[in-house]
């Protein structure tokens, strides 16, 4: 199966949640081109913004056009980071993509792991495993796994 730009965006929603980011953050969608490695949106690009205040627990997204190649950036803490993605890519795929970038760029900020594996120091890691996406125990085989995004939220 695979997604559509607003579901995208939904997940990567739910998935900032899951890392529990410190202080404000934004979300928004572009076209992905060759210019496409600074967060910023450029004419013609199809955007949706996403502003949330870490007091805020139910965010409101515009909807966006969709087709093609697209980068949900993440803006935080003065920097940003960006996930691309094609629509006609793998529902687990997209989800993984968006969980280890944003995963790696909030612990760069926080310094916190998130999230945490139940018994180690460790975060957990974001992987795709018989088509489904999953946090991981990355250090001990077997040990914990939990679907990054829940099957209801997926479709």
């Amino acid at each position: 199966m695979t997604c559509s730009l607003n579901q995208a965006l939904g997940w990567a929603e739910e998935i900032l949640r899951q890392l529990s980011p410190p202080g404000d953050y934004r979300l928004f969608a572009e076209e992905h081109t060759e210019t496409a490695g600074e967060a910023t949106s450029s004419a013609g690009a199809y955007s949706s913004n996403l502003t949330i205040t870490w007091d805020e627990m139910e965010p409101q997204s515009t909807p966006v056009q969709s087709g093609g190649e697209f980068v949900i950036w993440l803006e935080m803490d003065g920097g940003s980071v960006g996930a691309v993605f094609q629509e006609d890519e793998a529902e687990a795929e997209v989800i993984a993509r968006l969980a280890d970038q944003f995963q790696d760029y909030v612990l760069e900020v926080s310094g916190s792991p998130a999230p945490p594996c139940p018994e180690h120091q460790h975060p957990l890691s974001a992987v795709v495993v018989a088509g489904k996406a999953l946090w991981t125990c990355p250090k001990v085989e077997n040990h914990f796994s939990r679907p990054i995004i829940s099957a209801a939220a997926t479709h």
